[in-house]
């Protein structure tokens, strides 16, 4: 297993529960991005979660001119 796979394998069953274990009034923000071959067609995407359970996304494409890592 590679050290992403790892972290990923690891870390991603406390997930559910550390959130559980947040205030009820915050706001939880999900960001991700993504390219083609690393740095063609770059976009990010944001998902905004309301303390009353309100969703808001937020889609940005970045095109050639920038990585995924910077997209996002």
């Amino acid at each position: 297993m590679s050290g992403y796979e790892g972290y990923y394998f690891y870390r991603a069953p406390f997930a559910p529960s550390h959130l559980d274990s947040l205030p009820k009034e915050t706001a939880i923000v999900w960001t991700d991005g993504s390219a083609t071959e690393s740095n063609k067609n770059s976009g990010s995407g944001v998902l905004i979660e309301t303390e009353h359970g309100e969703q808001q996304e937020i889609k940005v494409a970045a095109g050639k001119l920038t990585s995924s890592s910077k997209a996002e």
